[in-house]
């Protein structure tokens, strides 16, 4: 484009790979949004509980089965967690866009 600063331009360039990077991080987003309550459930879960067993074992000194307990119970109640906050985010999302679309 004649008569553009190189300023506008790298300032374009820079605005173009924002919008790129949100818009892959939207379809990551959305697509974890519409996997089934179990797919989610077990794809966050069971990290989660290897993790919190982990902890539990090392850092805290538990017995490995007693660690495997807390981490399996733990584990549980973080992906609740995570899934309920899924939940909330794309309803919240939702809302917005439905409230976005009515405006314009």
């Amino acid at each position: 484009m004649a008569g553009r600063s190189s300023r506008e331009e790298r300032s374009d360039l820079v605005y173009a790979r924002r919008v790129a990077r949100v818009s892959a991080q939207t379809r990551l987003l959305r697509w974890w949004e519409d996997l089934p309550i179990v797919t989610q459930l077990i794809v966050a879960g069971v990290p989660l509980i290897l993790l919190l067993w982990a902890l539990n074992v090392g850092p805290m000194n538990q017995p490995m089965l007693r660690g495997l307990g807390y981490g399996i119970f733990e584990g549980s109640i973080a992906a609740g967690a995570v899934f309920g906050a899924t939940r909330s985010e794309r309803a919240r999302r939702l809302a917005r866009e439905a409230s976005e679309d009515a405006n314009h």
